[in-house]
């Protein structure tokens, strides 16, 4: 799965994402990102383990940015 697939997904109330080790978080600098963008004041609990360097940093700034997230 790609991070445009995920990123045209039709829902805006996604609380819950495990990307672990998906394409979708390894393989793009800003496709996480993008992710985190579209449903970080829903999201509660996402999993990004395996996945490495600058995708987290800016999924992590991604979140930072973002009001009123309430993450675990």
């Amino acid at each position: 799965m790609t991070e445009s697939c995920l990123i045209r997904l039709p829902t805006w109330d996604l609380e819950r994402l495990a990307v672990a080790g998906c394409s979708a978080a390894a393989n793009s600098y800003d496709g996480l990102e993008l992710v985190v963008k579209k449903w970080a004041n829903k999201l509660v609990d996402i999993d990004i383990s395996l996945t490495t360097g600058r995708a987290v940093n800016n999924a992590i700034d991604a979140f930072a940015e973002s009001d009123g997230v309430v993450l675990r």
